[in-house]
């Protein structure tokens, strides 16, 4: 909008009306304007909130004409902020160990849950604000938008004060939030080593022992399993990760299985499964699946003797030695995998011709549809267990379709590199290499 007086003098109105501009001209007779004539001016063209004052006194002591100057200015709306939560434990952990300066890896420090206590305050919601309102020049009101309140939190293992802003654990345990949700599960803890004074350990939740776990020991868990010490001759099967602080020494008697990921300082003569990736500072004589990658750094970062088998990729600074000891690499499709998705293919197939009988005998008019309801749904049952089986190990083969081996440093003779069915015994010391397969072969590139 725009308004002009006796003078031509312009003043201007930004279309949301928040800001006024002003034009002014000499006056005829060449005598200045004054501070209330310039406001008289603003009146006029309807402008009644935020004049800058001193903009207009700028004006008339330096008499500035003949160019457009913001001479008031609304105030903005501040909208109000949404409800939200405090937390007061981390809802993020690291799941990389760090490089030290030395070239080391900090296997020592990495943490794999976060432990909360009985009564801890673990929560606190801040409510919504209403926000502040604001003007036009012309004296209209903007409404701020009020923020808005956030449902409480959903989950188990904790308790809300009486107001609703405080959330509380129930019992020392885990603490997880994900999705919105926090849940705290069990914790079983062993304070020192895992001996035969204390037993085997099988439980549903997360397992920490704070110390080593002596030979012929066994530790099932239905979650993770923190070792704080050694791990000798002993059985660990985890349906979360698995993380060694000491690593392990398991004179080939130690079996470790994961479904998750597998951090460990070091392993010798072991034998570890990981449906995860495997990192660790190096590998002595051990037997190492890793599915979704083996990841050797740190100071050391060596494979040296046994088998390490990976679907996606497998890293190292050296593998072998100069005493060229027989050390076998793996990564790629096995046949098993391949033959697996065939038979479960197969049997997808029949569940589903099996099911599609039942659904014609069920329009078939009769007194034993319940009986066929039954049956169906087993096999509907079957047919989605059988499902997520497929999805997942075509999920494994995806990650195989690019897989390699990477050698930051030497790899020396009589390291057995295979990459699918693909098999090639290094006969000479290469330097800083990478290799893939190409059509039939292994081809071996300069990093």
């Amino acid at each position: 909008m725009q308004f002009t007086d006796a003078y031509n003098n312009l003043i201007s109105i930004s279309d949301d009306n928040m800001e006024a501009m002003m034009y002014l001209r000499r006056k005829p007779n060449g005598t200045n304007y004054t501070m209330e004539e310039l406001q008289d001016l603003l009146f006029a063209a309807g402008v009644k909130h935020g004049i800058l004052n001193d903009v207009l006194q700028d004006i008339i002591d330096h008499g500035i004409y003949d160019q457009m100057v913001t001479v008031a200015k609304g105030k903005p709306a501040v909208d109000g902020e949404d409800g939200s939560f405090e937390m007061f434990f981390r809802t993020k952990l690291p799941t990389v160990p760090k490089v030290l300066e030395d070239g080391s890896v900090d296997y020592l420090n990495i943490d794999l849950f976060e432990r909360v206590m009985k009564d801890q305050l673990i929560a606190k919601y801040h409510k919504s604000t209403g926000g502040a309102m604001g003007y036009t020049v012309k004296g209209g009101i903007v409404m701020p938008k009020k923020g808005k309140e956030k449902p409480a939190l959903r989950g188990k293992g904790f308790h809300i004060s009486e107001d609703l802003m405080e959330y509380y654990a129930d019992a020392d345990g885990k603490i997880e939030f994900a999705n919105g949700q926090i849940r705290i599960s069990n914790l079983f803890t062993v304070s020192g080593d895992l001996d035969h004074k204390v037993g085997n350990i099988e439980f549903d939740g997360d397992v920490e022992v704070r110390g080593a776990v002596r030979s012929g020991m066994r530790i099932i868990s239905g979650g993770s399993v923190t070792i704080g010490g050694i791990v000798e001759s002993a059985e660990i099967s985890a349906k979360g990760d698995v993380i060694i602080r000491g690593g392990v020494v398991g004179n080939g008697e130690c079996s470790i299985t994961s479904v998750g990921d597998f951090f460990a300082k070091f392993v010798e003569n072991a034998n570890v499964h990981a449906e995860g990736k495997v990192t660790c500072n190096y590998l002595l004589n051990s037997n190492i699946v890793g599915l979704k990658g083996v990841d050797v750094s740190g100071h050391l970062s060596v494979i040296l003797g046994g088998t390490t088998e990976s679907l996606s990729f497998i890293e190292a600074n050296s593998i072998g030695n100069e005493s060229e000891i027989l050390t076998r690499i793996k990564v790629g499709i096995d046949d098993a995998y391949t033959r697996k998705l065939s038979l479960l293919k197969r049997d997808m197939d029949k569940l589903n011709a099996e099911i599609d009988v039942f659904q014609r005998n069920l329009r078939v008019p009769g007194d034993n549809h319940e009986k066929i309801v039954t049956a169906m749904c087993m096999k509907v049952n079957d047919r989605l267990s059988c499902s997520k089986q497929i999805e997942a190990l075509e999920e494994l083969l995806e990650q195989s379709k690019n897989a390699y081996v990477k050698v930051k440093k030497d790899v020396f003779p009589r390291v057995s590199v295979r990459i699918d069915s693909a098999k090639t015994l290094m006969t000479t010391q290469r330097s800083m290499v990478t290799f893939r397969r190409s059509e039939n072969i292994i081809a071996i590139y300069q990093n």
